[in-house]
């Protein structure tokens, strides 16, 4: 199963304020911190668990979450715990 953890992006034509969203790590990588580092270092494309691809640039701890990735996110632990 695969762990969610969360990155940056500025959303394209919306406003300029960046967003943290939340993607899935695939299940070859070790955990999402590592993908993500990965994803940024060799510049690879991720998808958010709301749709939205990207290459992480920036540290996602200063933005605020995407609310569809929060969705998104709640209900696959729902489904999880069920």
């Amino acid at each position: 199963m695969s762990t969610a953890t969360e990155a940056t992006v500025a959303p394209v034509g919306q406003d300029t304020s960046a967003l943290t969203h939340i993607v899935n790590c695939p299940d070859d990588k070790d955990n999402t911190e590592a993908w993500i580092t990965e994803a940024r270092v060799f510049g690879l494309e991720l998808t958010a668990l709301c749709g939205h691809r990207w290459v992480p640039t920036r540290d996602p701890i200063r933005h605020p979450t995407c609310p569809e990735c929060v969705d998104a996110a709640n209900i696959i632990i729902a489904e999880v715990g069920a």
